[in-house]
């Protein structure tokens, strides 16, 4: 193998993992994202923050920013997904 083909070889590989550090890093930031709107209406009802609901009214903590939360962890599950597919090539 000569020294270029190695070299370019090389470089590919330090791009791929450049992209893939990058992928890995907004799927954490999703994550924690996702989890903190998943988790903030339930501390708020612990904390005794927000109004606790009447019993038998049907209503559940899944407000619009726990739909975010749940948006945004699955958005991360998902870009984690291509970020572990594009280390395999």
């Amino acid at each position: 193998m000569s020294a270029t083909v190695w070299w370019r070889s090389w470089a590919s590989a330090c791009r791929r993992r450049r992209d893939q550090l990058s992928l890995n890093h907004i799927a954490l930031g999703l994550g924690i994202l996702g989890f903190a709107c998943f988790a903030w209406p339930i501390i708020q009802r612990v904390s005794g923050r927000a109004l606790p609901e009447a019993p038998g009214s049907g209503k559940s903590l899944r407000s619009p920013i726990w739909w975010a939360g749940f948006v945004l962890t699955a958005a991360a599950l998902f870009v984690q997904r291509m970020a572990s597919q594009q280390i395999g090539g």
